[in-house]
């Protein structure tokens, strides 16, 4: 695991903030606009010609919470779906990009495979359904290590609008949904709120 051996002002800023608006948040989600300062907070996201990521420090702490989130939420695909399959692939293939066994764009290939499959998985139960979004969380962390972090500035449009990035698919896998889904897959609001704790508490450790 990537950590490293101080926090910057801004990270510890950023931390607080989020702590924040997980009280404020009526059903307990920690917003993309909170998000992003985590993200940034981390040092600059730069991208080459090809919009390929800069591999900086801050970087490497953003794809290790992609990472992490999505170990964090693998036992809930595991219980519903198999021990084997898409999200085990993913991280597979993430551990053979940062050791520099696949280029972008085999990995982006792999990605839309990946993509695909999930796209075309039928005849699933609730729960089945529910830990599909384990998959796609970890399909975002792939592209997470291509292209870093989408975060442009911040503005008043974060605080109604998110991004389907690692962190939301994982919330959606963890609490059982989302606040604005009818049941079945109307998230808990406890488990909401674990979950977005435990983001950030993960996050202050990288």
């Amino acid at each position: 695991m990537y950590k490293s051996q101080e926090k910057t002002s801004n990270q510890v800023k950023a931390i607080k903030s989020a702590q924040s608006a997980i009280k404020k948040n009526p059903n307990n989600h920690l917003p993309l606009k909170n998000r992003k300062k985590i993200w940034l907070a981390y040092g600059p996201i730069d991208t080459n010609e090809e919009n390929i990521a800069v591999q900086n420090e801050g970087y490497f702490k953003r794809v290790q919470l992609a990472i992490d989130t999505c170990k964090k939420v693998l036992p809930i695909w595991e219980k519903y779906i198999g021990i084997n399959g898409i999200p085990h692939k993913a991280l597979d293939y993430a551990n053979q990009y940062l050791s520099k066994n696949l280029n972008p764009d085999e990995l982006q290939e792999l990605a839309n495979n990946l993509l695909a499959g999930l796209e075309n998985i039928q005849d699933l139960s609730d729960d089945q359904l529910n830990a599909v979004l384990v998959g796609y969380a970890c399909v975002e962390m792939l592209l997470t290590l291509i292209g870093d972090c989408y975060c442009e500035d911040l503005d008043d449009d974060d605080e109604d609008l998110d991004i389907w990035d690692t962190s939301m698919y994982a919330a959606g896998a963890f609490s059982g949904g989302y606040p604005w889904q009818d049941p079945p897959f109307q998230s808990s609001p406890i488990k909401l709120s674990e979950f977005w704790q435990w983001y950030i508490d993960h996050a202050a450790t990288l």
